[in-house]
């Protein structure tokens, strides 16, 4: 691999494992025993994290502040996080990512289905390490210089209606809508009849 490796993550259904090379400013990808490609990607990159479901890798790169999103052997967008992003996890039931920014005492949250920073949220003091629990979809942020752990319940994903507008309906004839959402958990539809 590269100079500097610091973050290793293995994609559970493929069994490719994504290293970063900190110095190098590189990802390493490795298939069994050989390095198959190497990704340029942002300053120190440090945290490695795979979306098992959609293949997708998220390096947190440290010293530009940025997580690089990596579909195959392409960077694919760069999202701007906050300063010095050192680790990063992925919500497995959502796709929810969580970058630890430690020099801001911030959490970013970055929604996969718009590629976007969706918000921030404060932590303790130094937050370095994060995780999420699959089940109840919590995380929990390691705080370095405050000596604690941050627990969040979050709500993963707000629903967002994905559908075009409904089309004008005629007085008398049949109306037909599909609404479509993205959200956890899952968005309900309800019915009502207006005047």
């Amino acid at each position: 691999v590269g100079a500097g490796p610091y973050g290793v993550a293995v994609d559970a259904g493929t069994h490719t494992v994504s290293g970063a090379n900190s110095v190098i400013k590189t990802m390493s990808v490795i298939n069994g025993a050989a390095v198959t490609s190497t990704i340029a990607v942002g300053a120190s990159p440090y945290g490695v994290a795979v979306d098992a479901g959609t293949h997708t890798v998220y390096v947190a790169n440290a010293e530009n502040g940025t997580v690089s999103v990596i579909n195959g052997a392409t960077v694919t967008s760069t999202i701007a996080v906050g300063r010095l992003a050192y680790r990063v996890a992925v919500d497995a039931g959502t796709h929810t990512v969580y970058v630890a920014n430690y020099s801001d005492n911030t959490v970013s949250v970055i929604n996969r289905a718009t590629g976007r920073l969706a918000g921030t949220i404060r932590v303790g003091r130094g937050p370095y390490g994060v995780a999420v629990d699959a089940a109840t979809h919590g995380l929990y942020v390691t705080n370095q210089d405050g000596n604690t752990v941050s627990f969040l319940s979050v709500i993963q994903d707000p629903p967002l209606i994905t559908s075009k507008p409904p089309p004008d309906g005629v007085v008398g004839a049949d109306f037909t809508l599909t609404l479509t959402a993205t959200g956890y958990p899952a968005p309900a539809f309800g019915l009502g009849v207006g005047v």
